[in-house]
């Protein structure tokens, strides 16, 4: 599905999306690649860009988006 992202979190390293006004969600770092990066990579950091993703858990109300390519 796709996704816009809102905001880009360099201190907690979590990029805030949003599949519509209603739902939105979190796409931690551990979470944008299949192998572990230390920063944000660029073509992440761009604000109303839209970007493939998947659901990955539901807790309570936050929803964890990823973006590995071995889960998509």
């Amino acid at each position: 599905m796709n996704a816009h992202i809102d905001s880009v979190n360099e201190a907690k390293k979590i990029i805030n999306l949003s599949l519509s006004d209603f739902v939105k969600g979190q796409l931690p770092l551990e979470h944008m690649a299949d192998f572990p990066v230390k920063t944000i990579p660029s073509k992440f950091t761009q604000t109303g860009k839209q970007i493939k993703v998947r659901i990955f858990a539901v807790d309570e109300r936050v929803i964890t988006f990823t973006k590995k390519d071995s889960l998509m």
